[in-house]
């Protein structure tokens, strides 16, 4: 094992990021994909779940609009080697992981709108009410990722807009761009409300 991650790509990021700066927004995109830098947007590298909290959480105070597409995972393991684990004869290895804490609550601002993310497999709508409130989210971006042709590494995407309340806005198959502006057109309402 070299590493353990999920299947992401960061396309949906990168899409925001670039729906954002089509829009004329001031944006930063903190990223870990590998992919090239957008033109006209600041971009932070973080590899890791401490890197990307330290990048976002101390910004947040001056930002209108946060939006965490990135997957961030929900476990990681406890301890981490800088050395080649070596096989010991014929046996297997047990692998222990911690749950990683959510620091999207830790993200605040005067006027901050903060939009989630949430990749699920099973009572996607339910699942993705639950997450908003603890967020802070105003609502919650949901995707069933086992679908086919949606969701982590593909160039579209199906989604659920889903609130606090439960109140939900099914969009259909559209390109990761489509669905980028989708998110904005409902989120700049609640930027201009405050």
């Amino acid at each position: 094992v070299r590493f353990i991650s999920n299947r992401s790509s960061g396309k949906m990021g990168y899409a925001i990021a670039e729906a954002a700066r089509d829009r004329g927004a001031d944006v930063t995109l903190v990223s870990a994909a590998g992919m090239p830098d957008p033109a006209g947007i600041k971009v932070v590298k973080a590899s890791t779940v401490d890197e990307m909290r330290n990048a976002i959480v101390p910004s947040s105070s001056s930002a209108d609009l946060l939006v965490m597409a990135a997957a961030i995972s929900d476990f990681t393991p406890a301890r981490v080697s800088d050395q080649k684990i070596k096989k010991q004869g014929s046996g297997g290895m047990s692998l222990e992981l911690v749950q990683v804490e959510d620091f999207m609550p830790q993200a605040h601002g005067r006027y901050l709108v903060k939009v989630a993310f949430a990749a699920e497999t099973s009572n996607v709508e339910t699942n993705a009410a639950a997450k908003a409130a603890p967020k802070g989210a105003a609502f919650v971006v949901a995707n069933d990722v086992s679908e086919p042709g949606s969701g982590f590494g593909t160039d579209a995407n199906r989604v659920t807009f889903v609130d606090a309340a439960g109140n939900s806005e099914a969009l259909p198959l559209m390109a990761k761009l489509d669905v980028a502006h989708a998110i904005l057109d409902r989120a700049l309402p609640l930027l201009k409300a405050h």
